[in-house]
């Protein structure tokens, strides 16, 4: 608990200098803490296997069920992150277009420190807004269109 409050305190800009000066403790005791735990692009995932979940969308032309290659890359590079053991997660993607997937994992795979540092181990839904070249597809920019909103465990 108190690794994941130095972290988001970190990750909005407070420095160890600042965190360790409120907290009375020795700025190399907050960075110590901190680096207690697992690097947050091991431990966001979890330890588990994550599952990840894609949309059927519905064909133009005649309405049947589909799945976008995109959100099947998106699942792929989710995947990647994991260290399967059968007891994970489910994410979720979605979009209005499959480069929004694709734009969340970019978000997540570059970004991984902040958002950690803001949700911890804490379920999280995020809107995410995503600049991407037509021409192949692949997102260029990726950013939270919307605060990350922690889902406390009840």
């Amino acid at each position: 608990m108190i690794v994941s409050f130095i972290q988001e305190l970190h990750a909005r800009g407070v420095s160890h200098a600042q965190i360790a000066e409120q907290a009375g403790l020795p700025r190399g005791r907050i960075h110590q803490i901190k680096h207690t735990g697992p690097a947050p692009e091991d431990a966001f995932p979890g330890t588990g296997t994550i599952t990840p979940a894609t949309p059927l969308k519905r064909e133009a032309g005649n309405a049947r069920p589909v799945v976008a290659m995109g959100d099947v890359t998106a699942a792929k590079r989710v995947e990647d992150l994991a260290r399967p053991d059968r007891n994970g997660n489910v994410l979720v993607f979605t979009g209005i277009h499959p480069q929004g997937a694709l734009g969340a994992v970019d978000l997540l795979t570059s970004e991984i420190a902040p958002v950690w540092g803001q949700v911890g181990e804490n379920r999280f839904p995020a809107v995410v807004g995503v600049e991407y070249d037509p021409a192949i597809g692949e997102p260029v920019r990726a950013e939270p269109a919307s605060p990350l909103y922690r889902h406390e465990e009840t």
